[in-house]
């Protein structure tokens, strides 16, 4: 690899793009990575990922693999591992104490619907109350997630849900990713 992909600090529903460029006979194949799972680029130029805007689903850590077969062999360089982030996004950890009963009297009201679908709801309900929300003159509320809903053990009864609050600032934003 000749040129490794950067740290990138983009806007909110701006274009960015992450560039990997490597070199070899035969001519390396160059593979994306996002979180670790391999990605598809729809680029015409494989060595050059492009994110014609920016969504928080597109914050993460990148890498490339750039791949050839040289004598029936794959052979294989890795770079380093960088973050794609958005300026002006903060997110913050959280959990919704549920009321006792919460599933009871939701159950009641919507009998065929799953637990999962019940709080999916209720975060829902939260977004719609809250959305587009000033908090103060610089911070605007943007929207609530359930952290690791494939993680929700409904097994026992749910007290609690963890949530990221996502928000929006025009003074920069977090260096870290939830």
């Amino acid at each position: 690899i000749e040129v490794h992909p950067e740290d990138t600090m983009g806007e909110l529903y701006e274009s960015a793009s992450l560039t990997c460029k490597a070199s070899g006979n035969p001519i390396p194949n160059i593979l994306w990575y996002k979180d670790n799972d391999i990605i598809i680029n729809n680029n015409s130029d494989p060595s050059v990922l492009l994110f014609d805007e920016l969504n928080l689903d597109d914050r993460g850590f990148y890498y490339c693999v750039a791949e050839s077969i040289i004598n029936g062999r794959r052979e294989s360089d890795v770079s380093m591992e960088v973050i794609l982030n958005i300026n002006g996004i903060l997110q913050y950890e959280a959990v919704i104490d549920l009321p006792q009963g919460f599933f009871e009297t939701e159950r009641r009201k919507r009998q065929n619907q799953d637990q999962l679908q019940q709080i999916a709801n209720l975060i829902s309900q939260i977004n719609d109350y809250l959305s587009g929300g000033i908090l103060t003159s610089n911070v605007s509320f943007f929207v609530v997630d359930i952290l690791n809903p494939e993680n929700i053990n409904f097994s026992r009864p749910l007290q609690m849900i963890q949530i990221v609050i996502t928000l929006v600032t025009n003074e920069g934003g977090s260096e870290e990713l939830l």
